[in-house]
């Protein structure tokens, strides 16, 4: 351990070097046809990217297709990067024996194109999400995933619907017939479905944005799969909305919200979210406002990818549109992943440089196509914060623990002992290799910093403890001919309660930016 300045926790420390930091946001864009197929003879010159409605030059430019990438400057082949798929299965919204039909269409179709240039996660989610298999090019793991995941437990929100007489009879919605209020019989089933559908979303946007920040870190086209069903916010009827009921209007302002933060979450981390409905016609809290939709809630949308955006109060059109996704709603689920195979695996990569520093805002993206006839999608926006930021949320995460970081070689040890009060005391001792650590030579001195997380996680995964510590490293030359002969190491102490824990110790070198993680676990 080098025995230089005492651990820091400034949030920003002094730079060690100057430096020129040279930023690119990315947008990832798919063209497609008036028949949903997807377009790939487009140049640089047939795009036009905004950004808060201001043009923006295009710096960066390549067609990603399957197998090879083609510059749009040079026009030379080099190797796609991976596309990483995460499937989601949105067990708030799917009965036990619908998502055992969509995993046998999933399990036939892994057998038949799975691509092993592509990375596949599995996931579930609950009233948490539960990262059954983290991304892997290997078809055997992703079968025994999915075997996993139908294990998992489900929430049937089957329901009788309301009698369809009763919505279109002007005579009972205008006054009671028979002594009978159906018009607040109605209202009452709205405002129950209602407060329902808030209920699963709320779940389902828990889980999709702590899978959007587990994944915003990785490179490559990033996917969202979701097998999910009636997320839709047509829960109540206009016919006998009057606008006053301040319950049903706090419960759609609920679930506007927490779709806003699905979007903000999955757009700032580059994530495209394709909704792929399972749903069996009766499922609860379908989209049923009668004066403006066919009765069941289907959105006139076919597997190919054409979606009728009419349909402005659908949350998973919402989800999918503003994220450079699709929503398929023919509830043929073997044709909608065949679409969403081929619309990732064929798109452009577009940079350019942002006019501002990062200053923590949702910046909106516009992407237009010069071409007429064709449509583009892509993320609408992002949330700029630093990648420093980024990496302590994803270090809070389960899956950092699951897929840890392995750019740099960090090991871990562990030495527990009882505090004067009975409760455990860990030592704990994180080293990497010194050729890892970069040292600026100043004058007679060498210096650098290296950063140290910890995280503590519970038997179930929940981070119960995070720390973020910064070292300064001060060497003479004597010291620094003997340091890079071995490893730098880190030593902290925690206490914590007598349990099972995981603890992940993660060193990253201030100036390359190099991480590495090392995992151990504790039954104190």
């Amino acid at each position: 351990m080098a025995s230089t300045a005492a651990p820091q926790t400034q949030s920003k420390p002094v730079p060690l070097a100057s430096s020129i930091d040279v930023r690119v946001v990315n947008v990832d864009v798919t063209v497609t046809d008036g028949n949903g197929k997807p377009v790939t003879d487009l140049s640089k010159e047939d795009f036009e990217v905004l950004e808060d409605g201001q043009p923006q030059p295009i710096t960066n430019f390549s067609l990603n297709q399957r197998k090879v990438s083609v510059s749009g400057s040079s026009g030379e082949p080099s190797p796609a990067p991976r596309r990483k798929v995460i499937v989601v299965i949105d067990n708030n919204y799917i009965d036990a024996r619908q998502r055992s039909l969509t995993l046998d269409t999933l399990d036939r179709f892994v057998e038949e194109r799975f691509d092993e240039n592509s990375e596949w996660s599995i996931a579930t989610i609950g009233q948490t999400l539960d990262i059954v298999q983290p991304l892997t090019n290997s078809r055997a793991k992703i079968r025994e995933a999915v075997a996993k995941a139908r294990k998992s437990g489900t929430v049937s929100l089957r329901t009788d619907a309301i009698d369809r007489e009763i919505l279109s009879d002007p005579f009972r919605r205008s006054a009671k017939s028979n002594g009978y209020d159906y018009e607040e019989t109605v209202r009452f089933q709205s405002r129950e479905r209602t407060s329902r559908n808030e209920r699963s979303l709320a779940n389902t946007a828990r889980g999709l944005t702590e899978a959007a920040r587990s994944y915003s870190g990785v490179d490559g086209k990033k996917v969202f799969v979701l097998l999910t069903g009636g997320m839709e916010m047509n829960t109540s009827f206009t016919a006998y909305d009057n606008g006053r009921d301040h319950e049903m209007n706090d419960r759609k302002t609920g679930i506007a919200k927490l779709i806003d933060q699905i979007v903000l979450e999955a757009n700032t981390g580059n994530l495209a979210i394709y909704v792929i409905n399972v749903r069996p016609s009766d499922m609860a809290a379908p989209q049923h406002d009668v004066e403006n939709q066919a009765w069941g809630g289907r959105v006139g949308a076919s597997s190919t990818g054409e979606t009728d955006i009419s349909d402005v109060d659908s949350a998973a059109f919402t989800l999918a549109a503003a994220t450079g996704g699709l929503n398929f709603t023919s509830n043929v689920v073997r044709k909608s992943l065949d679409a969403v195979d081929a619309m990732t695996a064929n798109y452009y990569s577009l940079g350019y440089g942002p006019q501002h520093a990062e200053d923590g805002k949702y910046h909106a993206i516009t992407v237009r196509v010069k071409r007429p006839g064709l449509k583009a999608l892509h993320r609408r926006g992002y949330l700029d914060v630093s990648p420093d930021v980024q990496l302590e949320q994803y270090l809070r995460l389960r899956i950092s623990i699951l897929q840890p970081s392995n750019t740099v070689a960090v090991n871990v040890e562990t030495k527990s002992s009882a505090g004067p009060d009975g409760k455990p005391i860990v030592q704990l001792t994180a080293g990497m290799p010194w050729q890892q650590v970069t040292l600026l030579r100043t004058g007679q001195q060498y210096k650098g910093r290296v950063h140290v997380y910890l995280a503590v996680f519970d038997k179930d995964g929940t981070n119960v403890g995070f720390h973020h510590q910064i070292q300064d490293v001060v060497l003479t030359p004597e010291q620094y001919t003997e340091a890079v002969k071995g490893a730098f190491r880190y030593r902290m102490s925690v206490r914590l309660e007598k349990g099972d824990y995981t603890v992940a110790m993660t060193m990253r070198d201030d100036l390359s930016r190099d991480v590495g993680t090392g995992v151990q676990r504790l039954r104190l």
